[in-house]
């Protein structure tokens, strides 16, 4: 995804807040883990630079879980994992599309929806992008954009969550923590589960 809207440093242009920036980079984590599996560069660097904190938080055990998984599994395995998960032979064990989720089939109306608001946010697809915009990868890497766009309104975001976003992105995670395939992956799952009920509280206090 490109956001030609998007420039956090145009003249005039107030920062991007600090919550905003850590929403952002978690949002881009996990795009990035349901994207591919990781490479063990990044995996190193999970293992050793998350720090968690009060183990009370239910966000708090999801980053601590995804620390140890990344120190724990190699490369390779969080690789066969990606592959049984989302790839597999014909398909994967998982799908991996906001229309699977909220219509029961791929490409259907919740794609045509959502790439209407793509639009009128000014975020383009990528050339040479192999998977539509609804894939889970996509959607993190929107939230991403949008929470660093220091021009984009909470009450925009807020919307943009309700309606591409709070309704079958849980439900995914959910899916992946239960999945045969997922090891390593059910520890994305338990950030992503976590992180997304607590932005959608967030953008919902704030808005």
């Amino acid at each position: 995804m490109s956001n030609q809207a998007a420039n956090a440093e145009a003249p005039g242009v107030a920062p991007v807040h600090e919550p905003d920036q850590l929403r952002a980079s978690t949002y881009r984590l996990l795009g990035f883990l349901l994207s591919g599996p990781p490479p063990q560069e990044l995996l190193n660097q999970l293992a050793t630079q998350v720090q968690p904190g009060d183990q009370g938080r239910a966000i708090e055990r999801a980053w601590a879980q995804l620390r140890d998984a990344a120190g724990e599994h190699p490369a390779r395995q969080w690789e066969r994992e990606y592959n049984a998960l989302f790839i597999g032979v014909g398909e994967g064990e998982l799908m991996p599309y906001g229309s699977w989720y909220l219509a029961g089939r791929v490409m259907d109306k919740p794609l045509a929806k959502l790439r209407g608001a793509l639009k009128m946010l000014g975020i383009e697809r990528q050339p040479g992008a192999g998977e539509p915009e609804d894939h889970v990868a996509a959607i993190c890497e929107v939230m991403a954009l949008l929470a660093e766009d220091p021009r984009m309104s909470i009450e925009g975001q807020r919307e943009f969550f309700a309606a591409h976003v709070q309704g079958w992105l849980p439900r995914f995670f959910e899916d992946l923590d239960k999945a045969k395939s997922a090891n390593a992956y059910r520890s994305v799952a338990a950030v992503g589960a976590a992180f997304i009920a607590l932005d959608g509280q967030y953008l919902s206090m704030l808005a």
